[in-house]
């Protein structure tokens, strides 16, 4: 008998599947971190178009001229931003 060791051969697919064990459980944790991203985007959304709502229903409803005037500068902000300059009231 020898006392030499005799390395042992592991199954040639072992690391295949060892990687793609990885691979899934990080598709995985990727799919459920863009799922979270993806609901608190429509989240956001669904708030931004109830709050147009409201804003929209407060501007049809104003009667004094200068809050209407306030309410469709606001109405104008939140749909195209706050890129353009507010006029001075005359």
């Amino acid at each position: 008998m020898s006392s030499e060791a005799v390395p042992i051969a592991a199954p040639q697919d072992l690391n295949f599947r060892f990687q793609a064990k990885c691979s899934i459980i990080v598709h995985t944790g990727v799919m459920k971190l863009k799922s979270k991203t993806n609901l608190r985007h429509v989240n956001a959304k669904k708030r931004k178009h109830q709050e147009f709502l409201e804003l929209a229903e407060r501007f049809r409803s104003a009667t004094d001229p200068q809050e209407a005037r306030r309410l469709a500068e606001e109405l104008g902000r939140l749909v195209f931003g706050a890129r353009g300059t507010t006029r001075d009231a005359n």
